[in-house]
């Protein structure tokens, strides 16, 4: 069904693909979780600027107490010499990282894929809004159709038990014969009063998700089938799935951390060029400026820290060990989710078929008994079964194919594959 064929009839509802992407734009779940990937990428960001230059200034007023003690070859004779000066200092500081030996580039690495996984959980959350959003929708569909035929069931327990209360008061039917009826019309009135509730609180489902409160349900338009894309064969592989993507970063980010750990086993060389101006007696005497340039390349390099590199090194390691291990599990998981999911949808529709013939079975079998029943040969109460069944099959008939739908949204989303226009 093409898109234009859609939207040729004028309907009350907006269709389902035209209301989903206000519904993404003002959800406070993606909101927040869009909050989380910028916060993700200044971070990356942040992590660039160890490659820039880095500038300090400083002013003080500073104080320097030199004392110099002096030996005598006197006993008792030694002497100590004071030299106090105070005045003000200022300076500009330039340090620039040369080599690292991979420490940056390993940071940078992990919060690029931070960055990356987070976007992940942005998708996540926009996938399990769509999911939510059409179940809250067909969910409404269906609990309404249930009700709507309940509805009619219990209208004609009414109207049957009126006609056989008429019979019985003529003689032409039998006291059991009405209470049977009447069995039945409290039965299915029971069935609707519940099945209003499951009505009620399937609208309320649907506002809380949709933000808005559905008047006109019986004229609410199914979703066409490849609302999310085109249907996925029986072998796809799960490697799109959000969820697994989200568990191969946490194994990027481990990878990355041991790479760091590696490089602080490794010395670092820093250069720095550093301008300092003395004024008063630090600057030499009363009202007098001294300037200082000091260039420097530094070679730093901690040979010893107590192991403390050795055991970080061993606990990302098993970090390691774990996100691979976590990465397997939810491979076996999906898989059987998408296995399960498919299985469902294939049975779901060839059910289809079989639900259809019986709702023609019902419906001619319903001709035959009320012709039955106008020419005195089955009992009113057949008429009312077979009308009922007919009703039932039909509704399950409209639910079955609801169910089709369900299911193979179901196989997009455990396929990563969630990706209807507003994507």
């Amino acid at each position: 069904e093409e898109w234009n064929q859609v939207d040729e009839e004028l309907k009350t509802w907006m269709r389902l693909y035209e209301l989903l992407p206000g519904l993404i734009l003002k959800n406070e779940k993606i909101k927040s979780a869009e909050l989380d990937y910028e916060a993700a990428v200044e971070l990356l960001k942040k992590s660039y600027s160890a490659y820039y230059p880095q500038v300090t200034i400083t002013y003080g007023s500073n104080w320097e107490d030199d004392r110099t003690p002096s030996k005598s070859n006197t006993v008792g004779v030694d002497s100590i010499k004071n030299d106090g000066k105070h005045g003000i200092q200022k300076s500009i500081t330039i340090t620039q990282m040369i080599w690292d030996f991979g420490r940056t580039n390993s940071l940078i690495d992990i919060e690029r894929t931070k960055a990356q996984q987070t976007y992940y959980h942005l998708e996540l959350a926009k996938e399990d809004l769509v999911m939510e959003a059409i179940s809250a929708w067909l969910t409404l569909t269906k609990t309404y159709n249930v009700h709507e035929a309940n509805k009619k069931i219990e209208a004609n327990a009414l109207k049957t038990l009126s006609m056989t209360i008429e019979k019985v008061k003529k003689g032409e039917a039998s006291k059991l014969e009405q209470l049977q009826i009447e069995q039945q019309y409290r039965t299915f009135q029971t069935l609707t009063m519940t099945s209003r509730l499951a009505v009620d609180s399937a609208k309320q489902r649907f506002q809380n998700v949709w933000r808005f409160k559905p008047l006109d349900v019986a004229n609410m338009p199914i979703p066409i089938a490849d609302l999310l894309g085109l249907i996925p064969h029986s072998g796809a592989s799960v490697r799109s799935n959000t969820t697994l993507k989200i568990a191969n970063a946490d194994i990027e980010i481990a990878l990355g951390q041991l790479r760091y750990d590696d490089a602080e086993f490794r010395p670092r060389i820093d250069g720095k060029i550093s301008y300092t101006e003395k004024e008063g007696e630090l600057g030499g005497a009363y009202n007098e400026q001294k300037e200082e340039w000091r260039a420097d390349i530094t070679l730093s390099w901690k040979i010893f820290g107590g192991f403390s590199n050795v055991h970080q090194k061993r606990s990302d390691m098993a970090k390691l060990g774990s996100a691979e291990l976590r990465y397997d599990d939810v491979v076996r998981i999906i898989n059987e989710q998408f296995n399960n999911a498919w299985n469902n949808y294939v049975l779901v529709e060839k059910n289809l078929e079989t639900l259809k013939r019986t709702v023609e079975i019902n419906k001619e079998m319903y001709a035959l008994t009320l012709e039955d029943f106008k020419a005195g040969n089955s009992p009113i109460m057949a008429v009312f079964g077979m009308k009922t069944s007919y009703i039932m099959s039909e509704v399950a008939y409209q639910n079955a194919q609801i169910d089709l739908l369900v299911a193979r949204y179901q196989l997009h989303k455990v396929l990563g594959l969630v990706d209807p226009l507003f994507k």
